[in-house]
Protein backbone atom coordinates (compact mmCIF):
# COMPACT_ATOMS: atom_id res chain seq x y z
CA UNK A 1 0.00 0.00 0.00
CA UNK A 2 1.21 3.39 -1.05
CA UNK A 3 0.36 6.50 1.35
CA UNK A 4 -0.36 8.75 -1.48
CA UNK A 5 -3.88 6.95 -1.09
CA UNK A 6 -6.56 7.12 1.82
CA UNK A 7 -7.11 3.34 2.68
CA UNK A 8 -9.98 1.84 4.78
CA UNK A 9 -10.47 -2.00 5.96
CA UNK A 10 -13.02 -3.41 3.98
CA UNK A 11 -16.22 -4.28 5.77
CA UNK A 12 -16.20 -7.23 8.45
CA UNK A 13 -17.26 -9.79 5.83
CA UNK A 14 -13.71 -9.37 3.54
CA UNK A 15 -11.31 -9.05 6.10
CA UNK A 16 -8.11 -8.57 5.12
CA UNK A 17 -8.79 -6.57 2.17
CA UNK A 18 -7.95 -2.71 2.18
CA UNK A 19 -9.82 -0.16 0.12
CA UNK A 20 -8.02 2.94 -1.45
CA UNK A 21 -9.98 6.32 -2.28
CA UNK A 22 -8.83 5.91 -5.63
CA UNK A 23 -10.09 2.34 -6.46
CA UNK A 24 -7.46 -0.08 -5.73
CA UNK A 25 -8.01 -3.06 -3.10
CA UNK A 26 -4.97 -4.80 -1.36
CA UNK A 27 -5.12 -7.97 -0.12
CA UNK A 28 -3.27 -8.57 3.30
CA UNK A 29 -3.33 -12.76 2.19
CA UNK A 30 -1.29 -12.08 -0.34
CA UNK A 31 1.02 -9.04 0.77
CA UNK A 32 -0.22 -7.05 -2.86
CA UNK A 33 -2.72 -4.83 -4.59
CA UNK A 34 -5.24 -7.28 -6.76
CA UNK A 35 -5.49 -6.56 -10.52
CA UNK A 36 -8.80 -5.83 -11.20
CA UNK A 37 -10.84 -8.11 -14.18
CA UNK A 38 -13.11 -5.81 -16.82
CA UNK A 39 -16.40 -6.55 -16.41
CA UNK A 40 -18.88 -4.98 -19.27
CA UNK A 41 -16.26 -2.10 -18.97
CA UNK A 42 -16.38 -1.87 -15.12
CA UNK A 43 -13.38 -2.97 -13.05
CA UNK A 44 -14.70 -5.93 -10.72
CA UNK A 45 -12.25 -8.33 -8.42
CA UNK A 46 -12.82 -11.69 -6.94
CA UNK A 47 -12.14 -11.61 -3.44
CA UNK A 48 -12.79 -14.49 -0.67
CA UNK A 49 -15.74 -13.69 1.85
CA UNK A 50 -14.87 -15.02 5.30
CA UNK A 51 -18.21 -14.21 6.89
CA UNK A 52 -20.14 -17.58 6.70
CA UNK A 53 -18.60 -20.61 4.96
CA UNK A 54 -15.42 -18.99 3.21
CA UNK A 55 -16.03 -18.53 -0.64
CA UNK A 56 -15.20 -16.53 -3.53
CA UNK A 57 -17.65 -13.89 -4.46
CA UNK A 58 -16.81 -11.20 -7.43
CA UNK A 59 -17.32 -7.57 -6.42
CA UNK A 60 -17.45 -4.47 -8.60
CA UNK A 61 -14.72 -1.87 -7.47
CA UNK A 62 -16.94 1.17 -8.09
CA UNK A 63 -19.38 -0.05 -5.32
CA UNK A 64 -16.89 -1.23 -2.53
CA UNK A 65 -15.25 2.52 -2.91
CA UNK A 66 -18.82 4.47 -2.77
CA UNK A 67 -19.53 2.36 -0.05
CA UNK A 68 -16.89 2.88 2.03
CA UNK A 69 -15.75 6.10 1.12
CA UNK A 70 -19.49 8.01 0.25
CA UNK A 71 -21.55 5.76 2.58
CA UNK A 72 -23.99 2.79 2.16
CA UNK A 73 -26.70 3.22 -0.13
CA UNK A 74 -29.71 4.47 1.34
CA UNK A 75 -32.30 2.19 2.67
CA UNK A 76 -35.27 3.19 1.00
CA UNK A 77 -36.08 0.19 -0.49
CA UNK A 78 -34.68 1.02 -4.08
CA UNK A 79 -31.80 -0.64 -6.03
CA UNK A 80 -28.81 1.88 -5.81
CA UNK A 81 -26.12 1.99 -8.13
CA UNK A 82 -22.51 3.37 -7.88
CA UNK A 83 -22.29 6.11 -10.44
CA UNK A 84 -19.65 7.40 -12.36
CA UNK A 85 -20.06 10.89 -12.19
CA UNK A 86 -18.31 11.78 -15.41
CA UNK A 87 -19.35 8.97 -17.38
CA UNK A 88 -15.56 7.05 -17.36
CA UNK A 89 -16.32 3.38 -15.24
CA UNK A 90 -12.61 3.27 -15.39
CA UNK A 91 -12.55 6.35 -12.75
CA UNK A 92 -13.06 5.54 -9.34
CA UNK A 93 -12.47 8.04 -7.50
CA UNK A 94 -14.86 8.25 -4.16
CA UNK A 95 -15.24 11.31 -5.33
CA UNK A 96 -16.75 10.60 -8.69
CA UNK A 97 -18.82 7.72 -7.33
CA UNK A 98 -22.44 8.47 -5.94
CA UNK A 99 -25.29 6.04 -5.12
CA UNK A 100 -28.42 7.07 -8.04
CA UNK A 101 -31.04 4.79 -8.94
CA UNK A 102 -31.05 3.07 -12.28
CA UNK A 103 -33.55 5.88 -13.32
CA UNK A 104 -31.03 8.82 -11.79
CA UNK A 105 -28.20 7.49 -13.56
CA UNK A 106 -29.54 6.86 -17.01
CA UNK A 107 -30.75 10.20 -16.48
CA UNK A 108 -27.30 12.20 -15.55
CA UNK A 109 -27.13 15.39 -17.54
CA UNK A 110 -23.33 13.79 -18.38
CA UNK A 111 -24.82 10.47 -19.34
CA UNK A 112 -27.67 11.56 -21.13
CA UNK A 113 -25.81 14.44 -23.24
CA UNK A 114 -22.28 12.85 -23.38
CA UNK A 115 -21.09 16.45 -23.34
CA UNK A 116 -18.56 18.48 -25.06
CA UNK A 117 -15.20 18.32 -22.84
CA UNK A 118 -15.27 21.65 -21.39
CA UNK A 119 -19.14 20.99 -20.04
CA UNK A 120 -17.11 17.66 -18.44
CA UNK A 121 -14.29 20.21 -17.35
CA UNK A 122 -16.99 22.74 -15.93
CA UNK A 123 -18.68 20.32 -13.96
CA UNK A 124 -15.63 18.66 -12.64
CA UNK A 125 -14.39 22.26 -11.98
CA UNK A 126 -17.40 23.12 -10.29
CA UNK A 127 -17.14 20.31 -8.03
CA UNK A 128 -13.15 21.48 -6.72
CA UNK A 129 -13.88 24.75 -6.08
CA UNK A 130 -17.39 24.22 -3.73
CA UNK A 131 -16.18 23.72 0.05
CA UNK A 132 -18.88 21.92 1.66
CA UNK A 133 -16.75 21.89 4.61
CA UNK A 134 -16.96 25.57 4.97
CA UNK A 135 -20.91 25.63 4.28
CA UNK A 136 -21.60 22.89 6.91
CA UNK A 137 -19.79 25.28 9.38
CA UNK A 138 -21.42 28.31 8.27
CA UNK A 139 -24.75 26.73 8.69
CA UNK A 140 -23.94 25.60 12.41
CA UNK A 141 -22.02 28.86 13.50
CA UNK A 142 -25.85 30.41 12.29
CA UNK A 143 -27.29 27.99 14.37
CA UNK A 144 -29.72 26.76 11.57
CA UNK A 145 -30.52 23.60 11.34
CA UNK A 146 -30.93 22.41 7.54
CA UNK A 147 -34.63 22.44 7.45
CA UNK A 148 -34.37 26.07 8.17
CA UNK A 149 -31.51 26.67 6.18
CA UNK A 150 -33.72 25.49 3.40
CA UNK A 151 -36.54 27.60 4.24
CA UNK A 152 -34.96 30.63 3.79
CA UNK A 153 -33.11 29.81 0.61
CA UNK A 154 -35.96 27.57 -1.13
CA UNK A 155 -33.68 24.50 -1.83
CA UNK A 156 -34.73 21.31 -0.46
CA UNK A 157 -33.38 20.08 2.51
CA UNK A 158 -31.98 16.67 0.90
CA UNK A 159 -30.21 18.91 -1.67
CA UNK A 160 -28.34 20.93 1.39
CA UNK A 161 -27.30 17.40 2.58
CA UNK A 162 -26.00 16.15 -0.99
CA UNK A 163 -24.11 19.61 -0.64
CA UNK A 164 -22.75 19.65 2.96
CA UNK A 165 -21.55 15.82 1.96
CA UNK A 166 -20.16 17.10 -0.77
CA UNK A 167 -21.70 14.49 -2.91
CA UNK A 168 -22.97 16.97 -5.01
CA UNK A 169 -22.18 21.10 -5.61
CA UNK A 170 -24.53 24.04 -6.33
CA UNK A 171 -24.44 25.80 -9.08
CA UNK A 172 -23.01 29.21 -8.95
CA UNK A 173 -26.49 31.24 -8.65
CA UNK A 174 -27.40 28.74 -6.13
CA UNK A 175 -24.07 29.71 -4.15
CA UNK A 176 -25.25 33.64 -4.37
CA UNK A 177 -28.47 32.50 -2.79
CA UNK A 178 -26.84 30.61 -0.22
CA UNK A 179 -24.12 33.21 0.87
CA UNK A 180 -27.07 35.58 0.86
CA UNK A 181 -28.95 33.19 3.49
CA UNK A 182 -26.17 33.22 5.46
CA UNK A 183 -24.53 36.48 5.18
CA UNK A 184 -21.06 35.48 3.97
CA UNK A 185 -19.29 36.62 0.65
CA UNK A 186 -19.56 34.23 -2.20
CA UNK A 187 -15.87 33.15 -1.97
CA UNK A 188 -15.77 31.71 1.28
CA UNK A 189 -17.81 28.65 -0.24
CA UNK A 190 -15.18 28.24 -2.06
CA UNK A 191 -11.90 26.36 -2.12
Amino acid sequence: MDNNARWVEMLPWYSGYWVSDDGRIWSDYNGRELKPKIDHGYYRMSLMNVYGPPRQRFVLVNRVVCWHFNGPYPDDGEDYQAAHLDCDKNNNNWWNLEWQTPAENSNHPVTRARNSAAQLAHFARRRRMFNSEWLAAYRAEHGLTRTELAELTGFGASTLHYWETGRRAPYRANLHKLAEALGVPVETLLH
